[in-house]
């Protein structure tokens, strides 16, 4: 099955308001956590996919988890003493899984990938940038880069945090799942054989 067409969802940018965000942002995970086990990761024919996402799969399969059996321990108790709020609970909790498994979904799906002259570094549903290779500086990250929130950074590192950070050629626009911003770096960690590779580029200044 083909993917869902999520780059203009992403792209509208601020003009967009909070609430309809919010809403578009849950259609669009629930699509994800319904279909997204028949659908095709979201990779373009001649790209080469440079990052799985794993770290943040192994967080949300624990978060889901977690979700799961706080859900199930408070429904029964909820369901001695009170049989409605029980119910309304389960909806709740069936909710947040749903966003989680669409989240899971998204971060196996829509892993980062090189495409001619440009990077698309991607973080699942949540986050996506394209950026060209031409100009591109990349250096190895620091111990103050692991605490570092700077505005102008975005963060797509997880786990042990980020390995390396690139240095982008002026600003350019990250688009989120619930906002965009305006960045001058990309935190990410590069381990496998293909993200390397791109720090290997002779565009890429290291």
């Amino acid at each position: 099955m083909r993917g869902i067409s999520v780059t203009s969802e992403l792209s509208r940018g601020q003009q967009r308001s909070t609430a309809r965000r919010v809403v578009a942002a849950d259609r669009t995970l629930i699509s994800y956590a319904l279909v997204g086990w028949w659908m095709n990761p979201e990779v373009p024919e001649n790209a080469e996919a440079v990052d799985s996402g794993a770290g943040s799969i192994s967080i949300s399969i624990g978060l889901g988890l977690a979700v799961l059996a706080e859900a199930v321990a408070l429904h029964l108790i909820l369901w001695k003493w009170h049989p409605a709020g029980a119910i309304i609970h389960g909806l709740l909790a069936l909710w947040a899984l749903l966003w989680i498994l669409g989240d899971l979904n998204g971060l196996r799906l829509r892993s980062s990938y090189v495409d001619g002259n440009r990077l698309v570094l991607r973080q699942g549903l949540r986050w996506q940038i394209e950026v060209p290779l031409d100009g591109l500086k990349a250096r190895r990250a620091e111990p103050d880069d692991l605490d570092h929130r700077s505005p102008d950074r975005l963060d797509l590192a997880v786990g042990d945090g980020p390995t390396h950070v690139l240095e982008l050629d002026g600003d350019i626009t990250a688009h989120g799942l619930f906002r965009d911003r305006r960045v001058r770096e990309v935190a990410v960690r590069f381990e496998t054989p293909a993200a390397l590779n791109i720090l290997r580029d002779d565009s890429i200044n290291c």
